[in-house]
């Protein structure tokens, strides 16, 4: 059986794919792999078999985690360290070879499921037979009966997120970080000391310094990543699912190429990465990314510097943010307001953190959940699943965050988005 009898029957298009030398893709599994592997990554472009299974295409970077990161959630589950998985099955599935069996053409594949604690359905076939056993329901495993119930649905579909752009290095040219304007360094050293740390070789050195000399893992609001490559990837994957289910541009993110690196998160969700334009790690700028990957915002700082702004930043008081809040709705959204406390605004003693279904707010209340105070104007439904969703309402409400001072008009003319229109307080 071959790839080619998998792509007649499965009606694969016959999409142009971007060559992987199999040298590369062993190096980034970190072994030896089955002949039909490479030959698959060669014919089939990225997508879903019957809109549920994803075959593993792992980037090369230098640093590329996304197969060990998958690994580590297998281990996780309970998996033993045989199990070597190429494909995810939506939502709780892998598709794993059996290492344990000899020569890599003698692993016959199965299914290992995550959550049902941890159960393996052992498959008789390699990966091409695993596939066109799951294209024509003949894998005999009855876990897998939910991929056939919508017999309309197509054998394969390309990936239907929208390919990346790439970063042009000549369009950053004189974007580099800038210098601090204090020694950052020392004052996150001296503020927030911590435990040395080792981190790659290939990031900036002035994050390298930094936990090396042992700077504390959390700032204020930001929670610092030694392995900056899986966390990374685990924002390349909530991309990907959320690009799945909206579609729309994108930057790329690693283990993309050129993709945005990460090296910390703050708690409203934002990921603090850096632009890896060039090749020399210092001379790359930081880049905000907030949680719905709508709003990107560039800082000219080192990473150093970034964080020493995120320390710097007094936290605001309630009554001052919905205070603050308050004013800008009264306003017509220039800086330049007077920050008065509008008559009826108050906080909520106790406010809800997670409201399973909307809520009415009414004018004269404030919604807080910790982090953030929302103030609506008008009467509007608000659905809290830990970030901020707007469902539809009447005029656009503002939220305050706590940690950032920053206040944001909630877009409803697209939902679930944020304005970038707001101000800092």
């Amino acid at each position: 059986m071959t790839i080619e009898t998998l792509i007649t029957a499965a009606r694969v298009p016959r999409t142009a794919v971007e060559p992987t030398p199999a040298a590369d893709l062993e190096r980034a599994f970190g072994t030896r792999l089955p002949a039909d592997y490479p030959h698959y990554v060669a014919a089939v472009p990225k997508g879903y078999f019957r809109g549920y299974l994803e075959v593993l295409r792992p980037s090369f970077l230098p640093f590329a985690g996304e197969v060990q990161w998958t690994r580590d959630q297998l281990r996780a589950a309970g998996a033993p360290a045989h199990l070597l998985p190429w494909a995810r099955i939506y939502p709780d599935y892998y598709a794993c070879w059996d290492t344990g069996t000899g020569d890599p053409d003698s692993w016959r594949t199965g299914v290992f499921d995550v959550y049902a604690g941890g159960t393996w359905y052992p498959f008789d076939g390699g990966l091409t037979e695993f596939l066109l056993a799951f294209v024509t329901g003949g894998t005999g495993i009855d876990a897998l009966a939910f991929a056939y119930r919508d017999e309309s649905a197509p054998l394969f579909s390309e990936d239907p997120t929208t390919p990346p752009a790439r970063v042009d290095p000549a369009g950053w040219s004189g974007r580099v970080p800038l210098d601090e304007p204090l020694d950052a360094a020392a004052v996150l050293l001296e503020s927030c000391p911590g435990e040395p740390a080792e981190v790659s070789d290939n990031l900036p050195g002035d994050y390298r310094r930094l936990l090396h000399a042992g700077v504390a893992a959390r700032i204020r609001f930001a929670q610092l990543a030694l392995d900056v490559f899986d966390l990374s990837t685990q924002l390349h994957e909530r991309m990907l699912a959320a690009m799945n289910t909206r579609g729309g541009l994108r930057p790329p993110y690693h283990p993309e190429p050129d993709g945005l690196i990460a090296f910390a998160t703050y708690d409203n969700g934002a990921t603090a990465c850096w632009i890896p334009v060039g090749a020399d790690p210092d001379r790359w700028p930081v880049m905000v990314v907030d949680v719905t990957f709508r709003t990107l915002t560039e800082h000219r700082l080192t990473a150093t510097g970034l964080l020493a702004q995120v320390w710097l930043t007094e936290p605001l008081s309630t009554a001052d943010a919905i205070a603050a809040a308050a004013a800008f709705l009264a306003s017509d959204g220039s800086e330049d307001v007077e920050i008065e406390p509008l008559p009826g605004w108050e906080v909520l003693e106790d406010p809800p953190g997670f409201v399973p279904e909307p809520v009415r707010v009414q004018p004269e209340a404030a919604f807080a959940d910790g982090r953030r105070i929302i103030v609506p104007y008008n009467s509007i439904a608000l659905l809290d699943h830990g970030d901020l969703e707007a469902e539809l309402g009447g005029n656009a409400p503002i939220m305050v965050d706590l940690d950032t001072h920053e206040c944001r008009y909630i877009d409803l003319g697209e939902t679930f988005a944020y304005r970038e229109r707001g101000f800092h307080v």
